[in-house]
């Protein structure tokens, strides 16, 4: 019968440490609800990166507005969107070399009621809202003029969701935006 050769119990520990070191530690990814800080080059704390939200139906991503569905309902070719946070926001910015830029906000744990108000809030501001029919729960729009340039906002609940979207297109065409994005978090 042939013997095994015998390992030495400092170097089986070793072993298996590393292999529980490899296998069974997983770093916590940070909470949503509170920034990170990530260094810059020049070695400052930056602390505007947060993290990723992960749940599209609690915390939407702007992912589920990205250039592609941007070009395809509003028109516009656009990079693919810069995501910023908090608690109940995500704000998407996302720029072309045509300097038109559309903005896309959700706004999470909202009802008829934060409608309303967000509405009123943006009469108060004088910018006169209408009611549009046709997409979401309920649904309003502004319009600015900027020069010869007009853009509206077109804001829209769903379920627990508001979204609203700027940009100097049709609300027809932010209409079909909303939509798309829409039903893919309800």
């Amino acid at each position: 019968m042939r013997k095994l050769p015998l390992v030495s119990t400092p170097l089986l520990a070793l072993a298996l440490l590393s292999v529980a070191l490899l296998t069974g530690c997983q770093v916590a990814p940070p909470s949503s609800s509170s920034p990170s800080s990530s260094s810059s080059p020049d070695g400052a704390a930056d602390e505007t990166t947060t993290p990723e939200p992960t749940d599209p139906a609690n915390k939407p991503v702007c992912a589920l507005a990205s250039s592609a569905v941007v070009k395809s309902t509003l028109g516009l070719t656009v990079s693919e969107p810069s995501q910023s946070f908090d608690d109940t926001e995500t704000l998407c910015t996302y720029t072309s070399t045509a300097g038109i830029n559309p903005i896309v906000t959700f706004r999470t744990g909202q009802d008829a009621a934060s409608f309303a108000r967000a509405r009123r809030e943006a009469e108060a501001t004088g910018d006169p809202t209408r009611e549009v029919d046709g997409v979401g729960d309920e649904a309003y729009v502004t319009a600015e003029e900027f020069g010869n340039q007009v853009s509206n906002t077109l804001v829209v609940r769903r379920g627990a969701v508001i979204l609203s979207v700027t940009a100097a297109v049709s609300v027809d065409a932010e209409k079909a935006f909303a939509a798309k994005v829409l039903s893919s978090i309800t």
